[in-house]
């Protein structure tokens, strides 16, 4: 029972919140949206080969749209707040 906490604590808990701090910190130091997912998909491929199954990249990809829009939710606050 154990691993399974620990695994669901890592995919529904922990990968959406670091895809989150990822797509924020990217932005703010690349200025660039799309650094984050490409970060994301090569991650999360490499996990999805090594420790989770295939199955795993439908997450994958939910957790490279939710880097996507806290990049682009950062690019448009920093562009709210300057004006």
């Amino acid at each position: 029972m154990s691993d399974f906490l620990n695994q669901f604590t890592f995919v529904f808990l922990l990968f959406p919140f670091l895809s989150l701090v990822i797509g924020i910190v990217s932005y703010l130091y690349f200025r660039k949206f799309f650094i984050a997912p490409m970060v994301i998909v090569f991650l999360s491929f490499i996990l999805s080969l090594t420790i989770y199954d295939m199955s795993f990249l439908i997450l994958a990809t939910l957790y490279t749209l939710l880097s996507i829009a806290a990049a682009l939710l950062t690019k448009f606050g920093l562009y709210c707040a300057r004006d």
